[in-house]
């Protein structure tokens, strides 16, 4: 089986728009990241429960905001978290998504820290509010 293979298992993003005036990191954000993050999702919120289990009741005992900053901290200063987040969404790029990729890592990682972090904020909102 090809890599390429993978672009076939991501979810469709309706409010993705083709623009023509949007930076190389957007595009690849947009065309990339988004949607392996929709198809990861369940992995990735799995990933995140586990990590917060090994770290007693920290989290559970905290509001709103608490549990904000919390998963913000986590997912940017944990090294080992952040690696786990970032291979469960490296390991469904084709191998020229990959080249995208490292050609501006520096760039392409923080996009992705920011999202991981906005994905994992909401769902944890989501589970709140309820």
């Amino acid at each position: 089986m090809t890599r390429n293979k993978l672009k076939a298992l991501r979810p469709l993003i309706p409010t993705i728009s083709e623009m023509s005036q949007i930076s190389p990191s957007e595009h690849f954000q947009n065309t990339c990241l988004r949607p392996i993050l929709k198809f990861q999702h369940d992995l990735l919120v799995a990933l995140f429960n586990q990590y917060i289990s090994k770290h007693k009741d920290t989290f559970s005992k905290g509001n709103v905001d608490f549990k904000m900053t919390y998963i913000k901290n986590a997912v940017q200063k944990d090294r080992d978290l952040k690696n786990q987040l970032l291979g469960c969404i490296i390991g469904q790029f084709t191998l020229d998504e990959f080249q995208i990729f490292v050609a501006d890592e520096k760039e392409n990682k923080k996009r992705l820290v920011g999202m991981l972090v906005q994905r994992l904020q909401s769902q944890y909102q989501t589970e709140v509010s309820l």
